[in-house]
């Protein structure tokens, strides 16, 4: 089996509670968790009936590979979302001109997210589907995001050598779980443009 490393690095310099995933990308990671937990449970019980280490390890298999099925209806249907939000945008965008993307790096007070950057690269490697991925080597992209006057994520865009890394790392950024704070200048909440290197390590 490819073990599959992600090394994710951050060149920018940087609580939010509140929610950043739209609701359905929520809705579709509560539905999956229930059903992998569910699975789990039913695994468990199954390893505790016998003490055969064949038998057990058959379990394990075919545990294994019902919760990687699970999983690829789940980035299935996050890529469909992904895609809606492309195509339509967050709904968490707030008004404003363009020029607020160049107050990045006039701020004053720049976005930080909860728990620190090493808590935003733990969430962003966790949410990272490395089963969509085919093929072995070091696949590398950089996404910029920008972040809302309101905490949220936006307009997320990831450019690399490979359009399905491509497409896991934007859709993994917008499922991270909170806010990050607001960027201002002079007091006044601004957008903040950030820079996110990524790369991902197949051995």
């Amino acid at each position: 089996m490819i073990s599959k490393i992600i090394a994710v690095v951050f060149c920018a310099t940087t609580s939010f509670v509140f929610s950043q995933q739209t609701k359905q990308l929520k809705i579709i990671k509560q539905k999956y968790d229930i059903e992998v937990e569910k699975y789990s449970k039913i695994c468990e019980a199954d390893l505790k009936k016998t003490n055969l280490s064949e038998e057990k390890r058959n379990i394990s298999d075919r545990c294994r590979n019902a919760i990687s099925l699970i999983n690829s209806k789940r980035n299935r249907e996050n890529l469909q979302e992904l895609a809606r939000i492309k195509a339509e945008g967050t709904g968490n965008n707030i008004a404003g001109s363009t020029e607020d993307l160049e107050f990045s790096k006039q701020s004053e007070e720049i976005p930080e997210y909860p728990g620190g950057f090493n808590q935003f690269r733990s969430e962003v490697g966790n949410n990272f589907d490395t089963e969509a991925i085919a093929g072995d080597g070091v696949f590398r992209c950089e996404i910029t995001f920008v972040i809302e006057r309101d905490g949220s994520i936006t307009e997320v865009k990831a450019g690399g050598n490979n359009s399905d890394f491509n497409t896991q790392a934007e859709l993994a950024v917008y499922l991270v779980e909170n806010k990050f704070s607001v960027a201002k200048l002079n007091g006044i909440p601004v957008r903040y443009r950030m820079r996110l290197p990524l790369s991902l390590s197949f051995e």
